[in-house]
């Protein structure tokens, strides 16, 4: 919208218009990177354009996808099915939430649009070289936040009242770098300028507060800024696939750099002979000098990089530091609750027993039995109970066996009795559960316990959680050691992956990433993260019926000699 001013000053007659801020944005002036959103109601479907001028075309040989962008369309209802069913059950304390009342509110939400525009504050000489940037400074560098309009009129914006799309609140949840192997990069409220449009009619149901300083926060307001924080992670997730590339490219020529240097030895041959003949300093050439002075360069180029590196490391390190602090106190609690469990663990045992005694001396067993309903039926109830604090029993003693210290120092193992003890847990716990497993190799490896029960905990209680409505689940289990190398691989006969993952399965991988409305999203991260440590990789088959992962880890060689 244009408006023109027209008034005197100092009897001169004057026109002033406004600024039209987003008429023409220009990239590599403006921004780097545009975020293009449309929302379609009628098919719940998001379609998002990306457009990158972030990096040098060089990038390209680098990386294994376009640094220029790409296109994508997303099913919101299936994007935004856990967020949606909270969302509703908040709004109106509704017991259950079906797949029609989903897609109701997402068609009343009515369609928007929007251009996001991204650009780092600053740059620094280093970052600017490693990551290849196109751009260190822009002349006209948009910093306006994100402004929500209603029909051209501004409603709530970054700069206004407050963060309506909680931007800080999303980096402050997930502050690891771009170049974070495994953390959910996000990006800062500082680096994103742009608008949403809404309109008065098709988006009826997002309301005006009453003094119009911004919208009321109902369940369409939460659903919109919902929908535009998915088109935000396929941005984040797609630069951040760029940074990772580079980084390991870069890091992986630095390492050569230094390893190449280390076998150059004509620099110092020519000085330790300089030194033990002083007098030969005369006879050095301008080609030793230039040797020497090459390996100078070399040795301090190694010295920034390792500087760089140290800084890098501990950057990506705090986010798993923050996590970890969380888990080890939680861990600490349960601890401490199953210590006393197990205390108490003869009388616990007895205690149903006990009661069941005591009720038979008094009434009649087989009337009780037969006692209907069930809620009332109190042998049942007994018997449940019973049943019930066996497993909270089981659960204490493998709370407490499996921190013990112990557990994280490096043995000898077979690799089938290794996986036999994690395993028969679960076998106990979860009998419906079948496990097949298959083990390729029957020489001891070197390997702490606790490397390989995490990996294996995780996915299994991945799968046991998305299936126990089945009860009828199967996980097999392949391990093979070779050559310093173990390799998993982990199937089940489940529901398999979210339709929300079939396109892209890496995105279960990242932090907090879950579709249960309860869930953490910890744990496929906790895999890929321990993986990634070990020095391995990882794959997940979207095209399998079930749930389909295959691993490699590195195991060091030298323990095993």
């Amino acid at each position: 919208m244009e408006v023109i001013l027209n008034y005197q000053a100092g009897g001169v007659d004057v026109t002033d218009r406004t600024k039209n801020i987003w008429i023409n944005p220009k990239i590599g002036e403006n921004f780097v990177d545009s975020i293009k959103i449309d929302y379609d109601s009628n098919s719940q479907t998001l379609n998002v354009k990306l457009v990158l001028d972030e990096f040098k075309s060089s990038v390209k040989e680098i990386v294994g996808l376009s640094p220029k962008g790409t296109e994508v369309s997303l099913n919101i209802a299936s994007e935004l099915k856990k967020d949606i069913i909270k969302l509703l059950k908040e709004d109106e304390e509704e017991k259950e939430v079906s797949e029609e009342d989903i897609e109701t509110v997402l068609t009343e939400l009515g369609d928007f649009s929007g251009m996001l525009y991204f650009s780092l504050v600053s740059v620094t000489d280093k970052d600017f070289e490693k990551f290849e940037y196109k751009y260190q400074n822009l002349s006209d560098r948009y910093s306006y936040g994100v402004i929500l309009y209603r029909n051209s009129f501004s409603i709530d914006s970054f700069e206004g009242r407050r963060d309506w799309l909680k931007l800080s609140q999303r980096a402050a949840a997930s502050p690891a770098a771009a170049s974070h192997v495994s953390g959910s990069w996000r990006v800062r409220h500082n680096q994103l300028s742009g608008y949403i449009s809404i309109d008065k009619q098709k988006n009826n149901h997002i309301e005006d507060i009453s003094n119009r300083q911004g919208v009321v926060e109902n369940i369409y307001f939460n659903i919109l800024v919902e929908i535009i924080h998915v088109a935000l992670k396929e941005f984040e997730s797609y630069r951040q696939n760029i940074i990772r590339q580079i980084s390991r490219y870069k890091d992986r020529l630095i390492e050569r750099t230094i390893i190449e240097a280390q076998k150059e030895s004509t620099a110092e041959d020519i000085v330790r002979s300089t030194i033990e003949n002083p007098e030969k300093i005369s006879e050095l050439t301008k080609d030793d000098f230039e040797k020497i002075q090459e390996k100078i360069t070399t040795q301090k180029q190694a010295l920034d990089d390792l500087g760089e590196d140290r800084k890098r490391i501990e950057e990506n390190y705090r986010y798993e530091v923050q996590l970890l602090n969380v888990l080890a106190t939680l861990q600490l609690k349960v601890s401490s609750l199953s210590h006393e469990v197990q205390n108490n663990r003869n009388s616990l045992a007895a205690n149903p027993t006990k009661i069941e005694e005591a009720l038979k001396r008094k009434y009649s067993w087989e009337e009780l039995l037969l006692e209907k309903p069930s809620s009332r039926n109190i042998p049942k109830l007994i018997d449940g109970l019973s049943n019930d604090l066996e497993k909270v029993l089981d659960l204490a003693d493998t709370i407490i066996d499996e921190t013990k210290k112990d557990n994280f120092a490096v043995k000898e193992f077979e690799l089938e009795e290794l996986l036999d003890l994690i395993v028969n847990k679960w076998k106990q716990q979860y009998n419906w559960v079948k496990f097949i497993v298959r083990v390729n190799h029957d020489e001891k490896i070197k390997i702490s316990y606790d490397l390989l029960m995490v990996i294996m905990d995780n996915l299994i209680l991945n799968s046991v959680q998305i299936n126990e409505s089945t009860g009828d689940l199967s996980i097999t289990i392949e391990l093979n050691y070779s050559d310093g190398e173990l390799r998993l691989v982990y199937f089940d006969n489940g529901v398999g992956l979210d339709a929300k993952y079939k396109d892209n399965p890496g995105k279960i991988l990242n932090v907090h990433e879950t579709t249960r409305e309860d869930g953490h999203g910890l744990g496929m991260w906790i895999v890929s993260n321990t993986i990634y440590k070990l020095g391995g990789e990882i794959e997940i088959n979207p095209k399998f019926k079930g749930f389909y992962l295959q691993a490699s880890i590195k195991i060091d060689e030298s323990e095993n000699q």
